[in-house]
């Protein structure tokens, strides 16, 4: 068996992660379907990845794949990190990934939203005069 020292293995890593000069993609959703996905747990990440991996880069060409034409969809995956992943890859992550997190994330959801509508609900509270209860009101009008 052959031994691949570490240059070869970063130079063919390069290589097919259209890293390397004169092995970049033309197009966005090409790219991020070549190498399954581009990370994108922080918005700027996936400009970043993208201008690395792109012949002629632009922010307006990322956007418009993410938000115009829509060939990118933006996911949780794998770990419950972000994703964008070529619309036609969304489902094969669907199902291996997002699918097993939408339990753990809608009971997150809820208790997100339930903690805000309680804030909300005592600050109202407290810029309102103290409202009595029914039985406090039975007992005070006697």
């Amino acid at each position: 068996m052959r031994a691949i020292c570490d240059g070869e293995r970063r130079a063919r890593l390069a290589l097919r992660h259209r890293l390397a000069p004169g092995h970049r993609g033309d197009e966005v959703a090409q790219v991020a379907d070549e190498i399954a996905g581009l990370h994108a747990t922080d918005p700027a990440s996936v400009y970043l990845s993208a201008r690395a991996r792109l012949e002629r880069p632009s922010v307006e060409a990322i956007e418009h794949a993410l938000y115009a034409e829509r060939s990118l969809v933006r996911m949780l995956g794998m770990r419950r990190t972000m994703f964008v992943v070529p619309r036609a890859l969304a489902a094969v992550v669907q199902a291996s990934s997002t699918r097993a997190l939408v339990p753990a994330q809608r009971r997150l959801l809820i208790s997100h939203v339930e903690a805000e509508l309680v804030r909300a609900w005592i600050g109202e509270v407290r810029v309102t005069p103290r409202m009595r209860t029914p039985l406090e009101r039975e007992l005070t009008t006697a």
